[in-house]
Formats: C-alpha cells, sequence, structure tokens
C-alpha cells in the first residue's frame, strides 16, 4: 500500500508518544482520531473533558487485563456525544453492554 492510499490514521493512547504522532500526522494532512486511554478506572473523564478544547468526541477507555478478560470500560462524561460512546465499542471489538448509574 503506499502513502497515498492512507488518509485517516487512529491513535489509541494519549501518551507522549500518541500525541506526538497525531500532532505529526494532522500537520502532514491526515484526518486524525485519537482515544484517550488509561489503566485506572478512577479516572474521571468530567474532570478534564474540557480541557481537550472537543468534550462532546472525548471519552476514556480503561482497558482492563487481557490475559484475564476481554473487557473494556467505556468512560463517557455527560457531555460525550452518543456517536462517539457507539464507536468506542466497535474500536474495541467488543459488543457495547451499557450500565447506568
Amino acid at each position: 500500500m503506499s502513502e497515498h492510499k492512507i488518509k485517516t490514521i487512529l491513535i489509541l493512547g494519549a501518551g507522549t508518544m500518541g500525541l506526538q504522532i497525531g500532532l505529526t500526522c494532522a500537520c502532514s494532512g491526515f484526518d486524525v482520531t485519537i482515544y484517550f486511554t488509561t489503566n485506572s478506572s478512577t479516572l474521571v473523564p468530567s474532570m478534564i473533558a474540557d480541557a481537550t478544547c472537543r468534550p462532546d468526541r472525548f471519552a476514556a477507555l480503561h482497558f482492563h487485563d487481557c490475559a484475564i478478560t476481554n473487557v473494556v470500560d467505556v468512560m463517557p462524561h455527560p457531555g460525550t456525544s452518543a456517536k462517539i460512546i457507539q464507536y468506542s465499542g466497535l474500536v474495541c471489538g467488543l459488543p457495547l453492554v451499557q450500565q447506568l448509574p
């Protein structure tokens, strides 16, 4: 595949390397989607959503130990769009089961 056929970049992880890759790709004209992932289920997405400048597209993904289970917590905040919540389930390749408080 030539580099001219690649138009969209998906990055799982928002650490230093993921952000730099995303920035480089975006500056080169690619459509970039970055998923913020965490290993902490105690993270409260609503506390940092506004800092993303795109709170409607923000949700945290918490991946459990894949050797034990195939569970990924999709942790939206009140401003996360329904489209992002549904797309998160597709990205993870797992059925999306919604649990309400």
